[in-house]
């Protein structure tokens, strides 16, 4: 499935979520997620680089299944107004 990296995230207010005067986007977001610490083994850890690598190259990425499964996995370390937005994106209910 394709994804629009570049879907901005918002606040509790409705506006957009800025960190240090940036806009935060599902891309910015997930990528904080891949690389954030406390994964256990090598191989995942080797899964979320590639991941990374992946997304930081793109505006727009197509993502498979098991992509999508890591996402979700990774995105739980945010509060829950950010996990719910980026867990409804990796939904496409965005």
């Amino acid at each position: 499935m394709q994804y629009d990296l570049t879907t901005p995230l918002v606040d509790h207010d409705g506006n957009a979520a800025v960190e240090n005067g940036v806009n935060i986007t599902a891309k910015i977001a997930l990528i904080k997620a891949l690389l954030s610490e406390g994964v256990a083994s090598v191989e995942e850890k080797m899964k979320r680089f590639e991941l990374f690598l992946k997304i930081k190259a793109a505006e727009v990425v197509e993502l498979a299944t098991e992509e999508v499964a890591l996402l979700h996995k990774a995105v739980e370390v945010f509060p829950v107004l950010v996990m719910g937005q980026l867990k409804h994106f990796l939904d496409q209910k965005t």
